[in-house]
């Protein structure tokens, strides 16, 4: 293990010593990724049978998609670059057996539901300096905004499961790696890891110019 981890270190300095990006440099990047939010929507709904709120209980199902990035980045530098960032991830579900209280009475229904997230923010980076071309490291931090929008059809006014997922809010994460590989002059692919919105982990391609 301790050998494993010597190599890996060796490695990565190896490929930082050759990361770079140049001045004026623009890149356009697609990804796709995982957020933790979308891990937390999806366990709260796929639980049979769970108390919704303090007086309703159902059979609640949830799928969603991954987290849909578009970025934009302009390099300042051969070590700074600065980029902007949307995101969309969007959530279906139903609720089947939905019994709740309606003034005196209990009440039955199935409906179904939809949740919306966009991410709107900075990210600047800072880039590993080398002389490869082809490969570019980097590590940096996002700032931004996340708006929900939502679509639920109960009549249940109490309705509360998904309320933490309801409020726009600021958001900053840190990105510890992140990495450009191009194949050719101006295409390539790319991965990022995170800690924070709007993913944890992300793939895609991207091109510059």
């Amino acid at each position: 293990m301790k050998r494993i981890t010597q190599l890996s270190i060796i490695l990565l300095f190896s490929l930082a010593s050759m990361a770079q990006t140049q001045e004026g440099e623009k890149v356009i990047s697609l990804k796709i990724g995982f957020s933790a939010t979308g891990g937390l929507i999806k366990g709260v709904g796929n639980n049979s049978d769970i108390d919704i709120d303090s007086l309703g209980t159902g059979d609640v199902s949830v799928s969603g998609l991954p987290a849909l990035s578009a970025s934009f980045d302009y390099g300042f530098s051969e070590n700074f670059s600065l980029g902007a960032l949307i995101s969309y991830q969007e959530f279906t579900g139903s609720v089947r057996n939905y019994t709740f209280s309606n003034a005196d009475s209990f009440k039955l229904e199935d409906f179904s539901f939809n949740l919306k997230r966009i991410y709107l923010g900075i990210e600047p980076k800072l880039h590993w300096g080398g002389s490869n071309e082809k490969i570019d490291l980097y590590t940096g931090i996002r700032a931004g905004y996340i708006l929900w929008s939502n679509n639920i059809e109960t009549t249940d006014k109490n309705f509360d499961l998904f309320n933490r997922f309801n409020v726009g809010r600021p958001s900053v994460a840190l990105v510890p790696l992140g990495g450009n590989f191009y194949f050719n002059e101006d295409t390539g692919a790319n991965f990022e890891i995170a800690i924070g919105a709007p993913y944890l982990f992300t793939v895609g391609v991207q091109h510059k110019f």
